[in-house]
């Protein structure tokens, strides 16, 4: 688990090396990299218990 949700934080750390001069685009950025990040912590939730607590 630890290995996918360090993944999801390095691509949330690439997602706000960008910066734009919009400040709404920044905002939608910075919102779509914590959705990654979640995402890949979801994924390494699921992968992690798969086979050692679902019977």
């Amino acid at each position: 688990m630890s290995i996918i949700a360090s993944i999801g934080g390095i691509s949330m750390y690439l997602v706000n090396l960008r910066e734009f001069e919009s400040k709404l685009l920044n905002l939608l950025l910075f919102l779509f990299s914590i959705v990654l990040f979640l995402f890949f912590l979801w994924i390494g939730t699921i992968l992690g218990l798969d086979g050692t607590l679902w019977n």
